[in-house]
Parts: structure tokens; C-alpha cells; sequence
């Protein structure tokens, strides 16, 4: 019988309204995001459930709200399923923090607490720095890596299974004033669409 693996998402799955349907209709939700908003010293539920975007889409809430969601998904994956076993835990940047907490190489409230930690410190680092980011989609890597001015970094974005599906993207990271324009990446047969400087 195959064994199932779980992934955790990272940042960018945000969304304002997360994880509010589970902890209205679940205990065990309720007390997990209880315990988060103690142990943060602020009510991340309110971020989660009501925002604003902003708010949402800082890293240093961003990131401790997605693990929470992750490990309330799981507390109610196990309620519903108690023989639930998985083969292993995988994550996408913070995921992979939420990963190691469903596996118990940390408690819940130590993950939090370091996921918190981690978003603040790349808050910090990006306000600090005067950066920006694109993602071109679709396009041939090639082409769009001759298009970007000097000194600009390509990074491949996608794993080998999410690139046997669909044209593979590359992320650039340059300062602001080097940004490509949509229009030249779209007669490439690219599209550009910008990113947080700090992806995690």
C-alpha cells in the first residue's frame, strides 16, 4: 500500500479569510490559534480572518499564519482519519518548518515561535534593501535570460515534477529601476509578474 506524503505550502498561499471556517467549527482549531495568538502576544486569527492585505502579506505575519493554518489542517486531517499515517513531510521554504513540526522534530508553539522569528528577520532584511523581483512565466529560459540588463540574477523557481507540466519559469532579482517592462518579456512569448522580495 502506498504511504502518502504531505506538503506544506510557503509564502504566497495566504489568503484574508484562512483557516476562519476550521476554527469556527472546530475546538481543535480554536485552541491551536488560541495558543498561537498567546504565545505571539497579538491576535494572528484577526490577521488571518479579517486583514487587511497588508497586514496579511508581511512577511512577519505572513509566514507564522501559514504554518499555523498548515498544522490546524493536519490536527484535523488526524481527527478524521486517527490511523493517518505519512510516509514523510515536505515543505516549500517555510512549509518546510511546518513539515518538521507534523513530524515532531519540534512542539507547535517552537515552530511558531521560530517561523515568527524568521519572518521578522526577512522583513528586516527587505526593508533594508532596495530590491525588487519578477517571475516570467511560459518563454524559454534562454531568451528571457539575454533579455535582463547586467548583473541580474536568474534562479530557477520550479522542481522537476511542477516543470514536466507546464513551460518552465525563471525568477529575476534586480533593483527596481532595472525592472523589465511586460510588454518586451511578452514578445518574447514571456509574461512578467512581480513577486515579494522575500520569498519564503
Amino acid at each position: 500500500m502506498t504511504q502518502p506524503v504531505i506538503l506544506f505550502s510557503g509564502q504566497g498561499a495566504q489568503k484574508i479569510g484562512m483557516a476562519l471556517d476550521w476554527i469556527e467549527s472546530s475546538a481543535t482549531a480554536r485552541e491551536l490559534a488560541r495558543q498561537a495568538d498567546e504565545a505571539l502576544g497579538y491576535s494572528l486569527t484577526s490577521v488571518m480572518s479579517d486583514g487587511p492585505e497588508e497586514s496579511l502579506t508581511a512577511t512577519s505575519r505572513c509566514q507564522p499564519a501559514l504554518y499555523l493554518h498548515g498544522m490546524i489542517g493536519l490536527a484535523l486531517l488526524k481527527e478524521r482519519l486517527p490511523d493517518f499515517q505519512p510516509a514523510a513531510a515536505a515543505g516549500l521554504s517555510l512549509g518546510e518548518f511546518t513539515a518538521h513540526a507534523a513530524a515532531g522534530t519540534f512542539s507547535f508553539l517552537d515552530g511558531l515561535k521560530l517561523v515568527s522569528q524568521r519572518g521578522t528577520f526577512m522583513e528586516e532584511a527587505c526593508l533594508a534593501t532596495d530590491g525588487a523581483m519578477a517571475a516570467l512565466i511560459g518563454g524559454e529560459e534562454e531568451k528571457s535570460a539575454s533579455s535582463p540588463p547586467p548583473r541580474m540574477s536568474m534562479l530557477r523557481t520550479l522542481t522537476p515534477p511542477a516543470r514536466s507540466s507546464c513551460p518552465e519559469p525563471a525568477r529575476i532579482s534586480m533593483p527596481p529601476w532595472r525592472r523589465p517592462r511586460t510588454s518586451a518579456s511578452a514578445a518574447r512569448g514571456s509574461s512578467t509578474s512581480p513577486v515579494p522580495t522575500t520569498p519564503g
